[in-house]
């Protein structure tokens, strides 16, 4: 299991697919897109994350699979 201590840029995309629970900023890395562009998709509604407390969320890795589906219908 990976530690939640690993600083992000410590993990490439193919560990971060295999997290639970990602930060805005491994969703990020992900998908090439900033971490507001995150945020703008949890506003409208794109993409489901949970807020644990006032600073921080997460977004459970079902949304990678939900948002490629979302990306690629819209093509």
């Amino acid at each position: 299991a990976l530690s939640t201590k690993q600083t992000v840029k410590a993990l490439p995309p193919s560990e971060i697919r295999q997290l639970e629970w990602l930060t805005k900023e491994q969703f990020a890395i992900l998908f090439a897109m900033s971490v507001r562009n995150v945020e703008r998709l949890i506003e409208v509604g794109r993409i489901r994350a949970h807020r644990l407390n006032s600073r921080t969320v997460r977004i459970h890795r079902s949304q990678i699979e939900a948002y490629t589906r979302l990306v690629f219908a819209s093509k």
